[in-house]
């Protein structure tokens, strides 16, 4: 009983997602793990938004894994630097992946 309702919820909510509109389309985007070629073919929301969903994370890990004293990302005004940083990184390595960029970002940041 438990499956047909897991199914049942898992296809509404694909369906759902589908037609909300979703400005990228490209499977590797959904796992916030585009290829740099692909980068700059996203639209800047979206982008923001993979910045967020990989950075915040990844520095909420660091922050309880090292307990700085002052957390550099939290200080930020914006991601707008990373999102440079990424745009740059991206058109230098093309044939990387965005995230290598995002967490060579964060780790700059911290150090």
């Amino acid at each position: 009983m438990m499956t047909g309702c897991f199914r049942f919820t898992f296809s509404v909510a694909l369906t759902l997602l589908m037609l909300t509109g979703m400005t990228v389309t490209s499977a590797q985007t959904l796992f916030a793990n585009p290829r740099c070629d692909f980068w700059a073919k996203i639209e800047r929301p979206d982008k923001m938004q993979l910045l967020n969903a990989v950075i915040a994370p990844l520095n909420m890990a660091h922050v309880t894994r090292t307990k700085p004293a002052v957390d550099k990302f939290v200080m930020l005004d914006s991601i707008e630097p990373a999102l440079v940083f990424v745009d740059d990184y991206c058109a230098a390595n093309p044939d990387k992946q965005a995230i290598e960029g995002m967490m060579t970002y964060h780790a700059d940041l911290v150090k």
